[in-house]
């Protein structure tokens, strides 16, 4: 593989790792799932450096992943009540105390988006908050 595959790996692989154990409550599945995304990656790699944001592409097979592992669990999930990208924010910044530039990075994204992405979440859970009080 090229120096800059195994060089993106060796910076994102623990986050891949912590996010994913996140997401299925379990490190050894959590190591598992992310070596599966890298190992996609590599088999994308050369369209994805020539997308405008390799970790953009690397992120989502990771998530993709993750969040199908974390809507399969029992219990409540923030993935049952947003859409990933947000649910995967939420995640980074709450669950794994990342700052919002570490979450821009790791997702390949903007930090005004990353921000958004918060904002929206937080009105969303407000709103579920408050319909099942209603409905209590």
């Amino acid at each position: 593989m090229p120096v800059t595959f195994t060089a993106f790996c060796a910076l994102r692989l623990a986050a891949y790792i912590r996010f994913a154990t996140a997401c299925t409550g379990c490190p050894g599945t959590g190591r598992e799932l992310a070596q599966d995304a890298l190992g996609d990656l590599a088999t994308v790699w050369e369209r994805a450096l020539r997308s405008p944001s390799p970790a953009a592409v690397s992120w989502n097979l990771i998530s993709e992943r993750g969040s199908a592992q974390a809507r399969s669990r029992p219990g409540g999930s923030v993935y049952r009540v947003l859409p990933r990208p947000h649910a995967d924010v939420v995640v980074l910044r709450y669950r794994l105390g990342l700052g919002p530039a570490e979450v821009a990075d790791l997702m390949g994204i903007d930090e005004l988006e990353v921000n958004g992405m918060l904002q929206y979440a937080t009105r969303t859970a407000a709103g579920v908050a408050y319909a099942e009080s209603i409905n209590g």
